[in-house]
């Protein structure tokens, strides 16, 4: 078999990719205060001198994929892709800089890249160094009065001015994102054409549309972010294989293609995320309840599957401070004033308890926050794109695994990989640290799928595109 799988959702025709793998909560936020430790002396991101700009994706074969399956947990392991000093599927370095992006993000840096694929779907595997993850976008804060323990209403609560999105004691954040951009469509143009200046032509701040231009044809964008897309259900039990777990989904990445009018279209079918607000407000939509988890108390927990035909588990798996919909069309109550327990407290394990606003002082108590985002499983073309990435704080380095299909069906929306030896597709790379906006991009890469018979491979580029 190519893969593992998991059951679909009813009416999706889409290629689910199994294993996932979430870091506790508290962890997550202590990384996000304190600077982690940067390798600069790793050579995993360190190139040297290597010419070109071909990224090969090494074939594997069903015999040898069969029992070593990649699983999109963000490890990395090497009997998954090979180890750094693999011969036969060596790293690609690939070079994203300022100006091939937006803004002013800093240094030029390397993003490690390997490709692999087998008869019917394509990995890819991005490493990179970054001094401090970003992974809560947004967080909703309340900044309101400590309510007392007695019940009943407390209209201080949906009051306006009791939320917040940055406080004193909590910064607001962005994300970390990766973001891929496929050439559907190629065009000459007297001004420069993706493949030839890659994102210098794709992307364009301050400007509308913001990506694309009629002139420079169709792309597939694929976007990773370290918030939206990267929330995935945990391993289902304390003694379950982590690297092989039983369970759990990986992320969906965000999958658009550049129209050459509007800019970045989402493709048809459900995202993986909605906002949790009302336009233009801070007061979050929905909490997370007991009540409104069909998993939290099963009545009947031997018959007890989710809609992908899995255990139950609370909140799906996932830390209470996300909101899960396992069904989009059961919409529960919106938060009111009588919801008075916050449920979801940070830091994960902590009991819950009346909503407080964080006191500082000799004892820092960061104030209660609710995603600004709630979760589900994406549908149709949207769900083509799978992901998971792992932040590693001792050393500060992302890594992040992706997979598709070969093929999706969707020929208009979605770049087709033919998986022939030989074939090319131009591509471009882009990291954002904390930012919508500002980035690194890189020069236009090669993607050239390699030989399927043993033998010398050929050495992949850095992605300079000198």
């Amino acid at each position: 078999m190519a893969m593992r799988r998991t059951p679909l959702l009813p009416g999706a025709d889409r290629n689910p990719l199994r294993g996932a793998l979430v870091r506790p909560l508290l962890l997550l936020l202590v990384m996000s205060l304190v600077p982690a430790c940067q390798n600069d002396d790793d050579k995993l991101l360190r190139p040297g001198s290597v010419a070109g700009n071909v990224v090969t994706a090494f074939y594997i074969p069903t015999s040898e994929f069969s029992g070593h399956e990649i699983l999109m947990d963000g490890e990395a392991k090497d009997k998954e892709w090979g180890g750094p000093l693999d011969l036969d599927r060596p790293y690609a370095q690939v070079h994203v800089t300022s100006a091939n992006g937006t803004g002013d993000p800093g240094e030029p840096i390397y993003v490690a890249m390997k490709v692999v694929y087998t008869d019917t779907d394509i990995f890819f595997l991005f490493r990179w160094v970054d001094r401090v993850p970003n992974m809560i976008k947004d967080a909703l804060c309340y900044v309101g009065p400590n309510l007392t323990d007695s019940t009943g209403r407390q209209d201080v609560l949906v009051a306006e001015s009791s939320w917040a999105r940055e406080t004193p004691l909590f910064a607001r954040e962005d994300e970390d994102r990766l973001s891929l951009a496929f050439e559907m469509e190629p065009t000459d143009d007297a001004l420069g054409t993706f493949r030839e200046q890659g994102c210098r032509v794709a992307c364009h701040l301050n400007q509308s549309p913001s990506f694309g231009r009629p002139a420079h044809g169709r792309l597939d964008v694929w976007q990773w972010l370290a918030c939206r897309t990267n929330q995935v259900r945990d391993k289902y039990t304390e003694n379950d294989n982590g690297n092989y777990p039983a369970f759990g989904i990986p992320g969906y990445l965000d999958d658009f293609s550049a129209d050459p009018v509007g800019g970045l279209v989402p493709d048809p079918g459900r995202s993986c995320w909605f906002p949790n607000t009302f336009p233009g407000s801070n007061r979050p939509r929905w909490i997370y309840r007991p009540g409104d988890d069909p998993f939290y108390k099963p009545s009947n927990p031997n018959n007890c599957f989710s809609r992908f035909g899995e255990d139950c588990r609370v909140n799906n798996g996932i830390s209470l401070y996300y909101i899960w919909r396992d069904d989009v069309e059961r919409i529960p109550a919106e938060f009111s004033a009588v919801d008075t327990t916050n449920w979801a407290t940070l830091p994960a394990g902590k009991p819950e308890h009346k909503w407080r606003p964080g006191e500082s002082g000799a004892t820092l108590t960061l104030p209660d926050r609710v995603s600004a985002f709630y979760f589900t499983y994406p549908s149709e073309s949207r769900a083509d794109v799978r992901g998971k990435a792992v932040f590693d704080a001792k050393i500060g380095l992302w890594t992040l695994e992706v997979a598709r299909p070969l093929r999706t069906g969707d020929g208009f929306n979605d770049v087709q990989f033919t998986g022939e030896p030989g074939s090319e597709v131009v591509f471009t790379a882009a990291i954002a640290d904390n930012s919508a906006r500002r980035h690194w991009g890189s020069g236009p890469q090669v993607l050239r799928f390699g030989s399927k018979t043993r033998g010398p491979t050929a050495a992949s580029g850095n992605g300079d595109g000198r």
